[in-house]
């Protein structure tokens, strides 16, 4: 949506009360979701006399107001359905604001989702700038939505209030639902910056590493005798261990194993091959990567017991 700063344009009039959506678009007009072309349709019965042809009084049909910006309203402008159709329409003619007394609820909402600004002014300034219009051809406002006021050629200065949510959004080109998205998003963008991303990866890995190896999952104690222990891997180097368990005549052991990241320990468990030992251990699931040791078991104590 385009954001609305300020705006100085050409003024046009349309002098009638409770103009409503029928009227500024019929409904023949509202089959179409595409928000382009519907120019042909605004105030379509208003523009053409019976025959068909085109009103000569009407504004829209007359030179002088063909590159207006800003609309000249009466009272309860946009009154009746709540189509969204209004706006779009006249925006694609080209109009950026309106200027009236007062409008129907549903509309005023409509104008400021679609990037249509719809300034409430009294009912005697009104009347002031539509003798200014009338008086004078290429009649023009100046309209500053930051300092909310509107200028007359002649110096003239109206204020008009806005509700600074809705006028934040549109000064910055949003709908309703933007700011919430840039709540969001801001974070991420700000935190999508290569050194700072990178930074903060190692951050959150070191984190998490020091988070799993501090908590352990399970730690107990395994009784057996020490059958098997070596150093293997191509690039991490790991200490990698199996203990036997079952001791009964005839029956297969049950082997568990094991890993060891204490250098002291593994010396220890160097020369306890064939012994009967306890084997004090700590679990550790979730670990990212097979560098630390290739099971989830890692022995910190060892009692030998033959």
């Amino acid at each position: 949506m385009e954001p609305f700063t300020t705006l100085t344009g050409l003024v046009a009039p349309l002098d009638r009360l409770n103009v409503d959506t029928d009227q500024i678009i019929p409904k023949q007009f509202l089959k179409t979701i595409k928000r382009t072309g519907l120019r042909e349709g605004l105030f379509y019965d208003w523009r053409r006399q019976k025959d068909g042809s085109q009103d000569p009084t009407f504004f829209l049909n007359q030179p002088r107001y063909q590159q207006a910006s800003l609309l000249l309203a009466r009272d309860n402008f946009g009154c009746g359905s709540s189509r969204e159709h209004a706006p779009w329409a006249l925006l694609d003619q080209g109009f950026r604001c309106i200027l009236a007394p007062s409008y129907a609820d549903i509309f005023y909402n409509n104008c400021f989702q679609n990037g249509m600004l719809p300034v409430v002014l009294t009912g005697p300034e009104i009347q002031a700038l539509f003798e200014g219009v009338t008086a004078h051809e290429g009649y023009r406002l100046m309209v500053d939505l930051a300092a909310q006021r509107v200028t007359t050629p002649e110096g003239t200065v109206y204020h008009f209030e806005i509700d600074p949510f809705r006028k934040d959004c549109l000064y910055r080109g949003l709908d309703a639902i933007g700011p919430w998205w840039e709540t969001i998003l801001f974070p991420v963008a700000w935190l999508w910056r290569p050194t700072l991303f990178f930074a903060l990866l190692i951050f959150c890995g070191a984190a998490y590493l020091l988070i799993i190896f501090n908590w352990s999952y399970s730690d107990g104690d395994r009784v057996g005798y020490l059958q098997k222990f070596s150093r293997k891997g191509w690039i991490c180097k790991t200490q990698e261990g199996e203990l036997a368990m079952t001791t009964v005549p005839g029956v297969a052991p049950l082997l568990w194993d094991f890993s060891v990241r204490d250098e002291a320990v593994g010396k220890k468990l160097d020369g306890q091959m064939g012994k009967r030992v306890v084997l004090h251990y700590k679990e550790f699931r979730y670990l990212p990567t097979t560098c630390f040791g290739e099971t989830t078991y890692f022995v910190d104590r060892v009692d030998v017991l033959d």
